[in-house]
């Protein structure tokens, strides 16, 4: 009959903020663990408690089932001594042994195990694979030894707290001394295990540690006998502690909520209070009717990261309702929120619209609504809160401008009213170095500090602060106000104590000495870009961007780039937010941007621009294709086939000559807008395009080779002569006619010629053709303009036309043999097929989408 195997490690406190992802981790590291032993099991659950963690799976059978296995021997011919030493190794008969591939198996049956011999190692192997940010190892006490034997050796040297006491025997007076060794490593010292196989607990000695499993559960100097792990639970809670970190955080949040309702029935109370002495007391009335009004809009601003940690802190929550000083709400709303969250652990609590139960909007939401019919909705993944609508569980800006003089903590004990004092007392204390802050950073004018950007160095190779500035102003001359604050803030007395604040305050420096509303929030959005933080306006955006492209511009042009997992700089990072910001927000010319950037740094550095310039468009490539799979959900066939495309632009771009010209290669929202389109056309559509491609490619294989098809440049498709006329000659009624002989297929001319046709399923498909590309000249004539925007309608329209050839085309593969013995003729046909393949080409690299996906 199957049971539950349940093991508790309690230790010292396990930091709050490693604790969830240890819960995680626990459960793979076990399951892999016992599979790895054989021992097959249901159900794998992990959680922690402050100072334990516990781990219990159900399903275990007490024995695993014997099996045979076959084990490898030497190769058939090997040496006598060889074989009769795998066969005395194996306990095995020369007659038993097998002959596969060139080698001898031996057939081992392996007995059944008891499940409780496993226990010690499967334990031990847990221990040993399961990994923690950061861990410790201890000082264990081993066997006594003579004081002589003790070694000067640092490394064996026992800790302080481990040495004898002033108060114990003097080493002359006592003959043996312990010794000290180092445990094995754990997050925190550990105190004690306790290991239950069913209702039995599991007694055995863990060296790793220096100590033994115990027969019970030791809480607060209690011993509590467990017979399960439902009553593991239960005791513990019965003593105050929550073991299950997923119920700890959902009394946090119902604790919130009733907090909340508790102080909502408090205004009640008054406001029916003050109704009865309307008529002597009317004053009392309004002020009555102003908390109810307060009550009834407030929300807790439970942000995730917060809300883990403090979990993390406390074995069972308690929650303590606190009032901000009036004289401290005149600080800005986001220092209130930091101050609190950052130092104290406390959540803020904001007015809420009235009569509103929705959650705060998230942020991150695109500033250009032009393009928002533009781009499909790709599979983008939603938030879900599991909390109650009342509980808000981000942070947006529109929150911070409505933060109520209220804050909640939590505890690991009940609130008593000293608690309570305390709890104020300390937040006050932090709140008046704020405003101490606040208001020294207010005396001086923002420009008064432009100076001292000049003595903070940005990087020992790209210079300081202050010259960062000058190049972004160069960046953004439409913004140049902006541009020329926007750092200002970092020398403030405010983001030195909080750094998280950079961008906000200045913001709120520059609104507060009369800056324009655009230019103060261009200065709080130049930091915004990840997470889901994006920008609020044009000006920041660009901004944004602005201050990006000069880091990667400074940092590729002096050699320094991501290597592996390494990124000291975050540099991806630096280009992802200009990927997202591109797509999401405003489209930007990011060719100019980088151009003027490498000029910026070339004026001190020597630098190759050209080549800098193509690393710096291949690392954006690699960013956005990243976010169109992971972030839009974008198929990867799809998106490799848009970057190839955008690939092809860089190699006309750079040719040969290694020569820097100026193109629109990096427009990175019509690659989106692109990838989008080609998705939902093969995902919605008929087959059409994709059989018509396949077929067409199939039939130039012979002469184009593969490398070509598609992945270079689409001129390769057009034979020898790499400046014929493009696809705009399909628009011609008339072709050019000529009874040209036979000639080999490499030197015929690349002009479709109607009188080589050999019956009307040709012309028609010529027709067709034709017919293809008058609908679309525009796009396949010039491909993408620099000022052009094309749109998720004009390239579904274009797939549409190409795809609407297929019938006509089909007719005339069944009519004609393509490659026929008539040099002439055969060369005519492919002449017609690559034009067929150079329409695709506009589009995408469609070699690389998946033709059996479609």
């Amino acid at each position: 009959m199957a049971k539950t195997f349940f093991f508790e490690i309690s230790s010292e406190e396990i930091p709050a903020k490693m604790q969830k992802s240890a819960c995680t981790r626990a459960a793979e590291v076990i399951s892999k663990v016992l599979t790895d032993a054989n021992v097959t099991h249901a159900k794998v659950y992990a959680t922690c408690a402050p100072r334990r963690l516990c781990v219990c799976v159900d399903g275990i059978e007490p024995s695993s089932p014997a099996f045979v296995v076959e084990k490898r021997g030497p190769k058939v011919g090997a040496p006598a001594s060889a074989v009769d030493g795998f066969l005395a190794a194996n306990n095995v008969a020369r007659s038993d042994l097998l002959t596969k591939g060139g080698y001898l198996y031996a057939s081992i049956t392996v007995p059944p195990v008891q499940f409780v011999d496993q226990i010690p190692a499967v334990f031990a192997s847990f221990t040993r694979e399961m990994s923690w940010p950061t861990s410790m190892r201890w000082s264990i006490a081993t066997e006594p030894r003579n004081e002589s034997d003790l070694s000067p050796s640092p490394s064996s040297s026992p800790s302080p707290s481990s040495l004898p006491s002033s108060s114990s025997p003097s080493p002359s007076s006592s003959p043996l001394l312990p010794s000290y060794r180092h445990s094995s490593p754990w997050v925190r010292p550990v105190r004690s295990v306790f290991v239950l196989w069913g209702d039995t607990p599991i007694l055995f000695n863990i060296p790793e540690w220096g100590i033994s499993t115990a027969d019970a559960i030791s809480h607060a100097g209690t011993k509590i006998q467990i017979q399960s792990f439902e009553h593991y639970v239960r005791a513990l809670r019965e003593h105050g502690v929550l073991v299950d970190f997923d119920e700890r955080q959902r009394c946090i949040v119902a604790a919130c909520q009733q907090s909340l309702q508790s102080l909502q029935n408090s205004s009640n109370s008054i406001k029916d209070t003050a109704k009865e002495i309307l008529n002597t007391a009317e004053n009392i009335q309004n002020a009555a009717e102003g908390i109810n009004d307060t009550a009834d809009k407030l929300t807790v601003n439970l942000d995730q990261a917060l809300l883990d940690e403090v979990t993390g802190l406390v074995d069972y929550p308690f929650v303590i309702l606190g009032r901000i000083d009036d004289e401290y709400m005149r600080l800005p709303a986001e220092v209130l929120i930091t101050s609190m969250k950052v130092h104290q652990k406390y959540f803020s609590i904001r007015r809420t619209p009235k009569h509103s139960d929705e959650l705060c909007p998230e942020e991150g939401n695109s500033i250009d609504s032009k393009y928002s019919n533009n781009i499909a909705s790709t599979s983008s993944s939603s938030i879900v809160s599991t909390h109650s609508n009342s509980i808000a569980s981000t942070s947006s800006d529109s929150e911070t401008k409505t933060i109520a003089p209220y804050y909640i903590a939590i505890s690991n004990k009940p609130a008593n009213e000293i608690m309570s004092r305390g709890f104020s007392n300390v937040l006050r204390a932090r709140l008046s170095d704020a405003m101490f802050f606040y208001q020294e950073d207010l005396k001086a004018p923002m420009d008064a500090n432009a100076h001292k950007l000049d003595s903070i160095i940005f990087h020992e190779k790209l210079g300081s602060l202050g010259q960062k500035v000058q190049r972004l102003r160069k960046l953004a001359p439409d913004i140049d106000r902006a541009a020329a604050l926007c750092k200002l803030d970092l020398v403030s007395n405010m983001v030195g104590e909080f750094d998280e604040l950079q961008g906000i305050m200045g913001a709120h420096y520059a609104s507060a000495q009369g800056e324009p509303p655009n230019v103060a929030q261009a200065i709080a959005d130049h930091y915004k870009g990840h997470g889901n933080r994006l920008p609020t306006t044009e000006e920041g955006a660009k901004l944004a961007v602005a201050d990006r492209v000069d880091t990667l511009a400074g940092f590729f042009g002096v050699g320094i780039k991501p290597t592996g997992s390494k990124d000291p700089y975050a540099l991806r990072r630096a280009a992802l937010g200009i990927v997202r910001i591109s797509i999401e927000c405003v489209q930007m010319d990011l060719d100019s941007m980088f151009h003027v950037a490498l000029d910026n740094y070339a004026e001190f550095l020597d630098i190759n621009k050209c080549k800098t310039f193509n690393e710096l468009v291949a690392f954006i490539y690699e960013r956005l294709e990243v976010y169109l799979r992971e972030r839009k959900a974008l198929r990867y066939d799809v998106v490799q086939s848009v970057m190839a495309w955008g690939q092809r632009q860089l190699a006309e771009v750079s040719g040969a000559s290694n020569v820097c010209k100026h193109t629109a290669i990096l427009d990175i929202r019509d690659l989106f807008i692109r990838a989008s389109a080609i998705q939902r056309y093969l995902e919605n559509s008929q087959p059409d395009l994709m059989q018509l491609y396949a077929r067409v490619s199939g039939l130039l294989q012979s002469d184009v080779p593969a490398e070509f098809l598609g992945r270079k440049c689409m001129d390769a498709l057009d034979g020898v002569d790499s400046n014929a006329s493009n696809a705009s000659a399909l628009n011609a009624p008339d072709m050019p006619k000529s009874n040209a002989p036979d000639v080999p297929a490499s030197s015929a001319p690349e002009s479709i010629i109607p009188d080589l046709f050999e019956c009307p399923e040709e012309l028609a498909a010529y027709e067709a053709l034709v017919a293809c590309g008058a609908k679309g000249h525009d796009f396949f004539s010039g491909g993408l303009a620099p000022e052009s925007s094309y749109t998720l309608e004009d390239y579904t329209n274009v797939m549409a036309h190409i795809a609407s050839m297929r019938g006509a085309f089909d007719r005339m593969f069944d009519a004609v043999q393509i490659n026929c013995d008539n040099a002439a003729v055969r060369a005519n046909r492919r002449v017609m097929l690559r034009r067929v393949l150079r329409m695709y080409g506009t589009l995408a690299d469609f070699s690389r989408i998946s033709y059996t996906a479609y």
